[in-house]
């Protein structure tokens, strides 16, 4: 397994078809491969496909075993998780502004948590985390008594509705990595979410904290 990660600005070599990438442009170059796997769009390639049921690292496509589990650091104190890989192909990216598609990089494919209970796990500091494009296999793999479907209609144990939202993938970002009209899959209507359980919690902290200063600016006049 290659460990040493490429720190240049050299365009990074696409292991399934061999075009040359600039490494801004390699995740959602290998998003679109992935996408195209997933949605049974065939490809000529020269090199490797992308196999699915291998989790394909979202920074070269090559599969986990061969490449390396991405992680999230843990965000503390408000700041915004970022992702991180031993893949050689690693680069950093702005994380929050990936998880919306837009006309420039369609791809959303980023490392993702997985919301399933006790799935989420500690690793090397920061958390375990699945790409976003892996994530349906890793359900069927890991998590098999939970449902794929938005309503749970099969029997299973519905997902998160978080989960649902963090494995949609819009027609726009379909289009936009060139997947075939008639590949793109019907998607169901997203449930809709609650409102954070932290975000009460912080506001009752914050309450809680302003009633307690409030008591003692009385007692002390």
């Amino acid at each position: 397994m290659e460990k040493q990660q490429i720190t240049n600005d050299a365009k990074r070599r696409c292991y399934q078809c061999f075009a040359e990438i600039e490494p801004a442009r390699m995740r959602n170059h290998v998003g679109e491969h992935t996408l195209k796997a997933m949605c049974g769009v065939p490809e000529t390639l020269q090199g490797q496909h992308i196999a699915l049921f291998e989790f394909p690292c979202g920074f070269c496509g090559r599969p986990e075993r061969l490449c390396a589990a991405s992680t999230l650091t843990k965000g503390i104190n408000g700041s915004t998780p970022q992702a991180r890989s031993e893949c050689p192909y690693y680069r950093l990216f702005f994380y929050q502004p990936s998880l919306k598609s837009s006309a420039a990089t369609p791809s959303t494919n980023v490392p993702v948590i997985c919301k399933i209970p006790e799935c989420k796990a500690e690793k090397g500091g920061n958390w375990s985390a699945v790409w976003k494009y892996n994530l349906r296999e890793h359900i069927l793999r890991f998590h098999p008594t939970y449902s794929l479907e938005t309503a749970g209609s099969d029997g299973l144990i519905p997902l998160p509705p978080a989960m649902l939202h963090d494995m949609h993938i819009s027609d726009e970002e379909e289009h936009g990595l060139k997947i075939l009209k008639d590949c793109i899959p019907y998607k169901s209507p997203l449930p809709t979410l609650e409102p954070e359980a932290s975000t009460s919690t912080s506001t009752s902290a914050r309450t809680g904290a302003h009633r307690a200063k409030r008591r003692r600016t009385q007692k002390g006049g």
